[in-house]
């Protein structure tokens, strides 16, 4: 499963990314994880280098690009995405 966390508060991305590879691992899933400060470099990722991902966990309140604003933006390029 491949997954994107972005969240502007680099300790909580990290936090974050630390209970889901717990769960996961718990529940015999592997995963891959890449973590992002900043919601314009993940857009970037997805749309200008085709990045995939199963599952996009998205802080709301971020500069720029909000969380709800990126959802709706990255859907064009993963219409499955979680």
């Amino acid at each position: 499963m491949k997954i994107a966390i972005c969240d502007d508060e680099k300790n909580m991305g990290s936090r974050n990314e630390a209970i889901v590879k717990n769960a996961l691992q718990t529940c015999g899933i592997g995963c891959e994880i890449t973590t992002y400060t900043r919601s314009e470099n993940l857009l970037s990722d997805i749309a200008d280098d085709a990045f995939f991902y199963d599952l996009l966990l998205l802080d709301i309140e971020m500069p720029d690009i909000s969380g709800m604003e990126l959802a709706e933006k990255v859907k064009g390029f993963l219409p499955n995405v979680k």
